[in-house]
C-alpha cells in the first residue's frame, strides 16, 4: 500500500509525457459519503493528484450514494479557475500566529511536549506549489472554531479533457 502514491505519480507523469489523459479514481473523498467536509488526508490526496498533473478525479460513491454530493463537487469559481476549500473544525489559528504557520517548520506550539504533531511543512509547501502554478492560497481561521484553506489555480493551468 505504501507504494501507491509513488506509483500514482509515476503513472500521471508518464501519461502527461505521452500526451494521454489520466484519471485518478480511488474514492478520494470517501468520508464525504457521510460527512460534509473531507479529511486532511483526503485533501492531501486530491491536491497531490491535481498538482501532479492528472486530468480528472473521479468521485463515484461520494456523489452517487453520498449525503453531500453538492459539497463534494464545489470546485470551480466564477472565473473558471479550479478552486477548492478545505475546512476543519480543529483548534484554529490566531491572527498573530498566521505568519508562523506559513513559514517552513513554523508551528504555533514548538515545545517538545506539544499536543499536536506535525513538521510545520504542510501549509508552506502547499503555498509554494500553488505559487508555482500562478495560483492563490487563502488561509482563514478562528480560534476554537477551525480553519479553512482555499486554493485557486488559474484555468490556463488546467488541461482540457
Amino acid at each position: 500500500m505504501a507504494k501507491v502514491p509513488v506509483a500514482q505519480k509515476d503513472i500521471v507523469r508518464r501519461a502527461n509525457e505521452a500526451g494521454r489523459l489520466s484519471v485518478i479514481a480511488t474514492q478520494m473523498l470517501a468520508s464525504m459519503i457521510v460527512a460534509p467536509v473531507p479529511t486532511r488526508a483526503e485533501i492531501s490526496d486530491i491536491s497531490n493528484a491535481v498538482l501532479d498533473g492528472c486530468d480528472a478525479v473521479l468521485f463515484s460513491d461520494e456523489t452517487a450514494i453520498g449525503q453531500y454530493p453538492v459539497e463534494t463537487l464545489k470546485f470551480a469559481d466564477a472565473d473558471g479557475w479550479f478552486c477548492f476549500a478545505i475546512t476543519d473544525t480543529g483548534i484554529g489559528i490566531s491572527e498573530q500566529d498566521m505568519a508562523d504557520v506559513m513559514a517552513p517548520f513554523g508551528q504555533v506550539d514548538s515545545t517538545l511536549a506539544r499536543r499536536y504533531e506535525g513538521t510545520g511543512l504542510g501549509l508552506p509547501l502547499t503555498k509554494a506549489l500553488v505559487d508555482l502554478h500562478g495560483g492563490e492560497l487563502d488561509l482563514h481561521s478562528e480560534l476554537d472554531v477551525g480553519t479553512t484553506v482555499t486554493v485557486r489555480l488559474p484555468k490556463d493551468r488546467l488541461r482540457p479533457a
